[in-house]
């Protein structure tokens, strides 16, 4: 799906929502899991949603912090 996503510098990976829409059609997909994530000192700051593509309705959501440990710091750096 790398392809379908634009991505912008300082802002992350965004998908186009008429992309999702063909996606979610050729799928028949009910919900997607949608979600940001943010690199802070010592932290990656999470966020999750899952969103019910037939309105937009936000069915459920999360936020949560990792420690930014060289595990996690290699996955942030190799998918850049």
């Amino acid at each position: 799906m790398r392809s379908s996503l634009f991505v912008e510098a300082q802002t992350g990976e965004l998908i186009l929502s008429r992309q999702l829409r063909s996606i979610v059609n050729s799928h028949d997909a009910q919900a997607v899991v949608l979600g940001t994530y943010a690199v802070g000192g010592n932290n990656i700051y999470v966020t999750a949603k899952v969103v019910r593509t037939a309105d937009n309705l936000v069915l459920s959501s999360t936020n949560y912090t990792l420690p930014l440990n060289k595990d996690i710091s290699a996955m942030i750096r190799n998918s850049r």
